[in-house]
């Protein structure tokens, strides 16, 4: 049976998984609360003895009753799947609180941040996951799964692409994998590692096919990543893991990145650098160390040398004919 949510600050129709945008009440409108940053190896450390030792995945269960429940994290190396399984809430992710209820699935991506409201009776299932835990091959299958690259990334303003309501029938068939998961990998055996993987990667499928997007892969992968560097530039972002986010070897990833956008993802990301920097340069009195490190480049010598290489002058002199040129 589907619960449903009813939020009465908001017009929000049931069954519609749009972020509640509306809602004004209690702490929803309290200033953000700093997440506590979550690196995958913090919760390998909490699953010691179970298959998580070989292989980078951990199966949590988050229940409104835990003390822990609305605390806010950062996910800062590995991606998330949420399968509510009853009950009804809120859940506020990168701080756009989604009306949540059984038999919704929702994804998080690397660096993204999370809380949930308090309430009363809500209770999920997290995977908790690195996508290298497969390999190159796998991963470029997984990427032309119709609708899973969507789930993880969405596009542009789509938080909605984001979000999959599962009927009563495939809640279920998602129940009976989840529950077969979790019983292979709360012991630790070469065996039963074999059969996460299985059994994950049939998840994966089923909940791509399920969230078959209309827009084209390509454009929900190549928007989605360059959202992704856009907003990230700062952070010390690999291509390798840039590619894992979307279920792609390196070399695919960049591949397809080429054809859409005219270079590689490395030069696309070079290219924010330069010119987030230029912009402190032009606009700002900050040391050029101190942009070094906002722009992702905590070394000034090399951030000196980066930055003539593709401007053909020093971060000094060029803060110095901004100056000129006004």
């Amino acid at each position: 049976m589907e619960l449903r949510i009813r939020i009465e600050s908001t017009s929000l129709p049931e069954n519609d998984p749009r972020p509640v945008r509306g809602y004004t009440g209690g702490t929803l409108s309290e200033p953000t609360i700093r997440p506590i940053p979550m690196a995958f190896e913090m919760l390998r450390t909490l699953s010691a003895g179970r298959v998580s030792e070989r292989l980078p995945i951990v199966l949590w269960q988050e229940r409104s009753d835990s003390e822990d429940f609305t605390q806010a994290y950062q996910h800062l190396d590995f991606m998330s799947i949420y399968i509510a399984q009853r009950g009804s809430g809120v859940h506020l992710v990168e701080e756009v609180p989604f009306a949540v209820q059984a038999g919704d699935v929702y994804a998080m991506s690397m660096g993204m941040s999370h809380r949930f409201e308090a309430s009363g009776d809500l209770s999920l299932d997290a995977i908790h996951f690195v996508p290298t835990m497969f390999g190159s091959e796998i991963l470029n299958g997984l990427s032309e799964v119709e609708g899973l690259v969507p789930l993880f990334l969405g596009h542009p303003g789509g938080e909605v692409e984001r979000w999959l309501r599962l009927d009563p029938a495939a809640h279920a068939q998602v129940q009976e994998m989840v529950r077969d998961l979790h019983r292979e990998w709360e012991r630790d055996a070469a065996d039963r590692a074999l059969m996460v993987q299985a059994i994950f990667l049939r998840l994966l499928v089923f909940l791509g096919r399920r969230h078959h997007s209309e827009r084209p892969l390509e454009s929900n992968l190549v928007s989605g990543v360059r959202e992704a560097i856009e907003s990230r530039y700062a952070e010390p972002l690999r291509i390798h893991d840039l590619a894992a986010s979307v279920f792609l070897s390196p070399g695919r990833f960049t591949e397809l990145f080429r054809e859409a956008v005219g270079c590689s993802p490395r030069e696309y990301l070079s290219g924010v650098r330069i010119r987030a920097a230029q912009d402190l340069l032009r606009t700002t009195d900050l040391a050029v160390s101190t942009i070094a490190v906002r722009i992702g480049i905590p070394d000034r010598a090399y951030f000196a040398r980066f930055f003539r290489q593709e401007t053909g002058m020093s971060p000094t002199e060029y803060r110095e004919a901004s100056l000129i040129s006004r």
